[in-house]
C-alpha cells in the first residue's frame, strides 16, 4: 500500500474546490466553500491543521514550508545579520 502524508491527501481535494469557485470570490468565501470539504470527521488536532496550512498555502496567503536541508530564501538585511 502506498503511504501518503496527510497534506498529499488533502491537497487535491483543495485544489479541485478551488477550481470550482468563481473567480469574484474573494478568500472568505472560498474558505467557506472548502468547509464542507473536509475529509475527516473532527476538525481539531494535526490533520486540521495541516488542512488549514495547505488552504493557506493554495491561497498565497503565506509561503509554503521550507523542508529540512531546503535553501533559505533571501531577505534584505539577512546576509549583514550573519556577516
Amino acid at each position: 500500500m502506498n503511504k501518503q502524508t496527510i497534506r498529499e491527501y488533502v491537497r487535491p481535494i483543495i485544489t479541485a474546490v478551488l477550481r470550482k469557485c468563481p473567480d469574484n470570490y474573494g478568500v472568505v468565501m472560498k474558505e467557506r466553500a472548502l468547509f464542507g470539504h473536509y475529509p475527516f470527521k473532527k476538525r481539531c488536532g494535526w490533520r486540521y491543521k495541516i488542512w488549514r496550512d495547505e488552504i493557506r498555502i493554495q491561497l498565497q496567503l503565506r509561503p509554503p514550508r521550507m523542508k529540512c536541508g531546503g535553501q533559505v530564501p533571501d531577505s534584505p538585511g539577512q546576509t549583514r545579520l550573519f556577516a
